[in-house]
């Protein structure tokens, strides 16, 4: 890639000595040493996203079945400012489990999305930094397990060992 889309950082102060590459924007770093461990990670293949189907009440599509009762589904309006054009307006309609994507009229059902991480991402982001943070393989597992998405985690220390894990 030409630019790089990713950044290396050193981070240095008394007591911490930690290296590495992370993309552009990320608040960690997923290839690093601090000196006593390194590691890396990789997107894994699982708790990403997952697709909920919904019951919709036939007479108002906006109301869905869930826990055997019917709730109302929240709606936003988006405004997306398009170059050289109108803005577009849009209507986001979510359900408990996330963003509907698609309406089933015909067969009333909606689907709706939800990230695995979602009302997580500051556990995951302290789960990063404890991570940055460890200095064996303990520390380094009991950090990897905050992280709510999925990711395999490579591990090596001083030492000679070795280790995988995916969260």
């Amino acid at each position: 890639f030409a630019p790089a889309y990713v950044w290396s950082v050193g981070l240095h102060r008394p007591g911490t000595d930690i290296v590495g590459n992370t993309p552009y924007g990320y608040p960690c770093l997923l290839f690093a040493s601090n000196g006593k461990i390194a590691w890396g990670s990789t997107a894994g293949p699982g708790k990403v996203v997952d697709l909920y189907q919904e019951e919709t009440d036939p007479t108002d599509p906006l109301r869905y079945r869930h826990a055997g009762a019917w709730h109302r589904m929240t709606t936003r309006t988006e405004t997306i400012q398009v170059r050289g054009a109108a803005p577009a307006t849009i209507e986001v309609h979510s359900s408990i489990h996330g963003p509907v994507v698609l309406f089933d009229a015909p067969q009333n059902t909606a689907y709706a999305k939800r990230r695995s991480w979602a009302g997580r991402e500051v556990e995951s982001l302290l789960g990063w930094v404890q991570l940055m943070q460890a200095t064996d393989w303990d520390g380094f597992l009991a950090a990897s397990r905050r992280v709510a998405i999925s990711i395999n985690f490579y591990f090596a220390d001083r030492a000679g060992n070795i280790g995988y894990c995916l969260v």
